[in-house]
């Protein structure tokens, strides 16, 4: 019986984020389940006035790689209680841009108390073998800034 309540313990904490203010968190995801996954992670909720650093990844799934020699775009826009550092990123300002996946960190500052939202545009290339295209995908999120 304790190792059942092990093994619940032990899956909640892996499925679910924690609920303790700067705890990092998957704020949204966003995937096709045959090429690749988005992910935005950060911390879900802030203090008022706090400047905070969210995460958006790119991960290809099976034989698709990202195209290198695709032009890589993020734009990113809050509402008017968060203050978004860099709206507009491209490839050379991604801390990790290859085949294998990229990644940007957004900086933020939560303005106002409430329930705040943003959404990330990114766009990208994706290959399988020698057959590339174009994708557009928008992450939307929420924060609770207290």
């Amino acid at each position: 019986m304790r190792a059942a309540w092990a093994l619940l313990l032990a899956a909640g904490l892996a499925c679910g984020g924690s609920e303790r203010p700067g705890d990092e968190d998957v704020l949204a995801r966003v995937e096709d389940p045959n090429r690749y996954v988005i992910a935005l992670s950060g911390p879900g909720r802030l203090s008022a006035g706090a400047d905070a650093q969210l995460s958006l990844a790119v991960q290809p799934r099976g034989s698709f790689k990202l195209a290198v020699e695709f032009p890589l775009r993020l734009e990113v826009e809050g509402d008017a209680g968060l203050g978004i550092a860099r709206e507009r990123q491209a490839a050379a300002d991604a801390a990790r841009y290859d085949a294998g996946g990229c990644e940007f960190a957004i900086g933020l500052t939560a303005r106002e108390p409430g329930a705040r939202s943003g959404r990330a545009t990114l766009r990208f290339g994706i290959c399988e073998a020698e057959l590339c295209e174009p994708v557009t995908r928008q992450v939307e999120f929420s924060l609770l800034v207290e």
